[in-house]
């Protein structure tokens, strides 16, 4: 494989699809990230790798998984609702249920 097709970030056509049907601009966006508004049109076009910190932020946003941002599923199956946890009891360094 050649090294510069291998390592070229990947232009994400989701990340405007989500943005644009929820009325953001890429200033609002790149705001709720905290960056600047150039470092933002970077990861939609492409030209920058997506931090996973930015994709964890960005999936929780707009309520779709990460796999559907980043384009590796077409099912955008996140859950809506609370689980409930199991109870945990720590002793002696021990989980007990």
């Amino acid at each position: 494989m050649n090294k510069s097709t291998y390592n070229k970030p990947k232009e994400f056509h989701r990340l405007r699809e989500l943005r644009e049907d929820r009325d953001y601009t890429q200033k609002e966006i790149a705001q709720y990230l905290g960056m600047h508004t150039t470092q933002y049109q970077r990861y939609e076009r492409g030209e920058s790798t997506l931090p996973a910190d930015v994709v964890a932020s960005l999936a929780k946003l707009y309520e779709v998984t990460s796999d559907y941002l980043l384009e590796l599923s077409d099912t955008d199956d996140f859950p809506r609702q609370k689980k409930n946890l199991p109870d945990v009891n720590f002793t002696k360094n021990k989980f007990k249920r």
